[in-house]
């Protein structure tokens, strides 16, 4: 009745159009995989569709994600951005920071690929700014239990935002940037919580220079393979020498796990604009692959492939919608009917 169900089309509860990231959607849950110490062994993850999460302020660390949607020639697809990576990155941090048990790989891979197939609605259409993102936490639950937890919301990507101011920060041989927008807005209520950037910076030689630190971050250590390849030269660098090297750089961007924007000072000091042959160049290379609309050679969009039961799922979700009265479209929200509206405030 319902043929090439997967993915389904982008949700009607959101207003695609309008849609930012400081507006809270109710998805349709999230997954949890349990680690029991006295068994020493990881748990089948399984959806909760509860909202009533709770947050650590022990052990714990994370990674953050994207999936996007993909037009193709045989129908839309959607993809995960460089899984593994993260999934290798959040195994060496529980390892050498948290004292928690590294999820393996295939844990790890599988619960993404089960929160966003069970979310596939929130997965914005291609053709928009959009994408889901993709918070995975793992956390000590108590004395015995660990939780590896997978989070998703509709969000902005932020590939070309407009130049911004930095400051830079120096920490156990590590730089980051943090941009100053986002500092201020860290402070509001409600904010999107985003950590502080990788520095990449551009010479006047077509000389890209980054920390040894950015090799295990997913998107600035892309952008460096994209660099390599588009026959810019690849330098890396001790952190406190990349501080050193601000004054001498043509360019400089901030790139975080979902981001990459200009920056047009750092501790108050002025850099050139932008050059689109630079790279922000670069940064749009990237875009084109993360969006599908170029080639990815280096196969780091891995498609999300749906179960015979997430399609059968599926399928009756698509059925009970059908059968329900329609409501209307409310602040961005679906407001099903009958019965009074309501909306809620984002």
């Amino acid at each position: 009745m319902f043929p090439n169900m997967f993915p389904p089309p982008p949700s009607a509860q959101v207003d695609w159009d309008s849609h930012n990231s400081t507006r809270h959607v109710e998805v349709d849950g999230h997954i949890e995989a349990r680690y029991d110490t006295s068994r020493g062994q990881w748990a089948e993850p399984r959806l909760v569709s509860s909202g009533n999460t709770a947050a650590t302020a022990g052990q714990h660390c994370s990674e953050t994600m994207v999936a996007l949607r993909h037009v193709t020639p045989w129908g839309d697809k959607l993809v995960v951005f460089r899984p593994d990576f993260h999934a290798a990155r959040m195994a060496q941090s529980a390892a050498a920071s948290t004292g928690l048990p590294p999820p393996p790989l295939g844990l790890f891979t599988e619960c993404v690929r089960r929160a966003v197939a069970a979310n596939a609605e929130f997965v914005p259409p291609a053709e928009s700014e959009g994408m889901l993102s993709i918070r995975a936490v793992l956390a000590g639950a108590s004395a015995e239990d660990a939780v590896l937890s997978v989070h998703l919301q509709p969000a902005v990507h932020s590939f070309d935002a407009a130049p911004q101011d930095a400051l830079l920060s120096e920490s156990d041989g590590v730089v980051r940037l943090q941009l100053c927008e986002a500092a201020a807005a860290a402070a509001a209520p409600y904010s999107d919580d985003r950590p502080a950037h990788e520095l990449l910076g551009l010479r006047p030689d077509n000389t890209l220079v980054m920390a040894e630190s950015a090799a295990a971050h997913p998107v600035a250590s892309a952008l460096a393979r994209l660099a390599e390849r588009g026959g810019f030269r690849v330098e890396r660098c001790p952190a406190a020498e990349l501080a050193l090297a601000l004054p001498l750089l043509a360019e400089a961007v901030a790139v975080g796990d979902d981001s990459v924007v200009p920056v047009r000072r750092v501790d108050g000091a002025a850099l050139p604009d932008a050059d689109a042959t630079g790279l922000m160049g670069v940064a749009q290379h990237l875009l084109g692959v993360v969006r599908g609309v170029r080639g990815d050679s280096e196969g780091w969009c891995a498609e999300v492939r749906p179960t015979d039961g997430e399609v059968a799922a599926l399928v009756e979700k698509e059925e009970e919608r059908l059968a329900a009265p329609a409501g209307p479209l409310l602040g961005g929200l679906w407001a099903p009917g009958p019965g009074p509206c309501v909306a809620r405030e984002c």
